[in-house]
């Protein structure tokens, strides 16, 4: 198996890029994205895997990104708190 040409992980999450060549000696890049865990009571790690082409990388950071944004907002309405808080200053603080 081809071994990656860049390797990114953060915690259980990874992503690797595979530089590969056509059969006529195009280039193309492929990018496995990989997120393992430990289900209840096991000893092996479960490994899901997900293979994308280079332009799918901004779709997939513009998605998480916007969930992500929707999330924190439910969240903060079920909590009764407003999207954006002022910060309290401290005026007695001399600058």
């Amino acid at each position: 198996m081809a071994q990656p040409i860049i390797s990114r992980k953060d915690s259980n999450l990874s992503f690797s890029v595979f530089k590969n060549t056509t059969q006529d000696g195009k280039v193309y890049y492929s990018i496995q994205f990989q997120r393992s865990y430990k289900k209840k009571d096991a000893q092996d790690w479960t490994r899901e895997t997900i293979n994308l082409f280079p332009d799918d990388l901004l779709k997939v950071s513009n998605l998480a990104s916007v969930t992500y944004t929707d999330i924190v907002a439910d969240t903060r309405k079920a909590k009764g708190t407003p999207n954006y808080t002022t910060p309290e200053f401290d005026n007695s603080i001399p600058f």
